[in-house]
């Protein structure tokens, strides 16, 4: 009997120890597994992260490029307006005096500014000096001056959608020969 108990006692802990052992082999393998992939899954993270800081740094950078261009863009829009606000405020100081070489002079910076007008104005400004420039009145400076201001405000630099109309200025013909003949 001895023997049976000694063969079912050896067998009950050959099968407990064949149990164990399987478990953990499941249990290495499984958690070797899941080191490999939790690895590769932090491998894959830090790259996606060099990646996204990349990419992060490439569009503050070209953030800052724009607001750059931007600003530049707006100065370039300034300087422009200062030349065509000045042309007009001498133009029109001289507007009683149309003959002095003065009012000539000024008559032609005027023109010259007013033709390049489209080159960096918004439309609505460009309409604006349309009304008044073809008639040769003054115009009225405080909605000029607003009309420029909402376009130097605005960061659209886009084209023309419907120009109505535009007058090239042309300076006067008799002023013009009279300047003609005056300096030769």
């Amino acid at each position: 009997m001895e023997i049976i108990y000694t063969t079912i006692g050896s067998s009950v802990l050959l099968a407990t120890l064949g149990f164990l052992f399987r478990n953990l082999i499941k249990i290495r393998l499984t958690n070797a597994v899941k080191h490999e992939y939790a690895e590769k899954i932090e491998k894959l993270k830090s790259e996606l992260k060099a990646k996204n800081d990349e990419l992060t740094s490439e569009m503050a950078y070209l953030k800052d490029s724009k607001l750059q261009r931007d600003a530049e863009a707006r100065q370039i829009k300034q300087d422009y307006y200062h030349m065509f606000l000045e042309a007009v405020s001498i133009k029109f100081s001289h507007h009683n005096d149309m003959e002095s070489e003065d009012a000539i002079s000024a008559n032609r910076k005027f023109c010259v500014e007013v033709n390049r007008l489209p080159l960096y104005a918004s439309q609505e400004v460009v309409e604006f000096v349309s009304k008044f420039a073809g008639g040769g009145k003054a115009p009225e400076f405080t909605e000029l001056y607003e009309v420029i201001r909402k376009d130097l405000c605005s960061n659209a630099y886009s084209g023309f959608d419907n120009l109505a109309q535009f007058h090239f200025q042309i300076p006067n013909k008799i002023k013009a020969n009279k300047a003609i003949k005056s300096g030769s």
